[in-house]
């Protein structure tokens, strides 16, 4: 198969001199020669190493670049935060929605959009450290034969998204907390419950 010009061959059954299905008498080859015959047609016609090598170093460097460029990732991104929080304003009773405007200080219509995406950034700073693990829930099921969340199995004794819902929850509900973690507690709760009921 040296020198094999893949364009000489129409398709596996082609006739012909250039043809390596064909030994001396005319008999086709066995099965094991035609796949390593098809699998050097096909890397001598579209795979071509040094080309794909030089493919995937500048992917994986536009990658590293783009990555470091980004200060923080977020699962929805700002945009799918605010566009939630816009819409479950229509869906906020009233007392509801005075409640947060006043822990929140901010009476305008976008209140809840002005910190959907807060206790993301807060996490990443020293204070916030605390509520890394308040953003999701690791389920250690295993799909497709046992899909579910167990709450004494994948909430740690760190807390998870399900414990940082009813904690600040209850805090909103008894309302006997200091103003700034009322603040707090709001800005927390807004964002988890976008993620996972909406």
């Amino acid at each position: 198969m040296e020198n094999f010009d893949w364009r000489n061959h129409v398709d596996s059954f082609t006739l012909g001199r250039h043809n390596p299905f064909w030994g001396p008498s005319g008999v086709v080859l066995k099965a094991r020669r035609y796949l390593k015959y098809k699998r050097a047609m096909y890397s001598q016609a579209f795979y071509q190493p040094a080309l794909y090598s030089n493919i995937k170093s500048v992917q994986t460097s536009a990658v590293l670049l783009l990555s470091s460029l980004v200060p923080t990732t977020y699962a929805w991104g700002t945009l799918g935060h605010y566009t939630v929080a816009y819409v479950a304003t229509n869906f906020v009773s009233t007392a509801t929605k005075s409640y947060f405007q006043e822990i929140l200080g901010n009476t305008s219509t976008d209140y809840l959009a002005s910190v959907a995406t807060w206790s993301d950034s807060y996490r990443y700073t020293t204070a916030g450290a605390f509520s890394a693990p308040f953003h999701y829930i690791d389920a250690q099921d295993s799909p497709p034969s046992s899909c579910g969340v167990e709450y004494s199995r994948d909430c740690g004794s760190s807390g998870c998204v399900v414990s940082a819902i009813k904690n600040y929850t209850t805090i909103l509900q008894k309302g006997t907390a200091s103003a700034a973690n009322l603040n707090i507690a709001a800005k927390v709760s807004i964002n988890p419950t976008f993620k996972n009921n909406y």
